[in-house]
């Protein structure tokens, strides 16, 4: 009989010593929930380790997470921008987000490959006119759709946000829905590359972890 009240007792110890172990860990796991709701941190306050998941952005319209490994920053005419780069599973993600007048502008690309001009149906003469006139009825067509020209001009390169930067050309394009992007890159000594990627609502970027 003793054993078994013995027994009791210590069922009861256990179990309040349990609850109050969950309950610190559920006050704690809330704490960072609420730190990380996206009126507190931003694509802004992420850093190298930082913790990110976009909504539905794989071909399945699954989440894609993925952590931040670098920051790189791009200058032109005194307004910066940044580019995010991580991995998921075997492939690199970039991630490139803008802050202007209150709101963000996110654009991804799953695997940066560059493209040659000809496959775009484009040619440097082509690039040069537009960059001269500067004009956003300009367009080329690509996959039955129409890319307007957004501006060009030349862009400074901070790799890790580093160093004097390093110089190149480039000119965006985006479609006419505005749910996709072409940039053209041109380094000097190298051969025009073109880039495409996705517009991210900023909405549909989960923030897990700043760094």
């Amino acid at each position: 009989m003793l054993y078994f009240i013995l027994f009791v007792i210590l069922g009861v110890f256990l179990f309040i010593v349990l609850k109050k172990i969950k309950k610190v860990d559920k006050i704690e796991k809330r704490a960072k929930q609420d730190a990380l709701l996206p009126e507190h941190a931003t694509i802004k306050n992420v850093g190298v380790g930082g913790v990110i998941s976009l909504t539905g952005f794989t071909d399945e319209y699954q989440d894609l997470d993925f952590v931040v490994e670098a920051i790189n920053r791009y200058e032109r005419g005194g307004f910066d921008w940044f580019e995010l780069i991580g991995s998921h599973g075997t492939k690199k993600l970039f991630l490139e987000w803008e802050y202007e007048d209150g709101e963000f502008f996110v654009t991804a690309t799953s695997e940066r490959k560059a493209s040659r001009l000809d496959k775009f149906g484009l040619t440097e003469e082509e690039l040069i006119r537009m960059d001269e006139e500067k004009s956003s009825e300009n367009f080329f067509e690509f996959e039955n759709e129409k890319y307007y020209f957004e501006q060009s001009g030349e862009v400074m390169f901070y790799e890790n946000n580093r160093g004097s930067g390093e110089g190149f050309y480039a000119w965006n394009f985006t479609n006419e829905a505005e749910t996709r992007v072409i940039t053209i890159e041109k380094w000097e000594d190298e051969p025009f590359e073109v880039f495409t990627g996705s517009v991210i609502n900023h909405s549909d970027i989960q923030i897990y972890k700043v760094k």
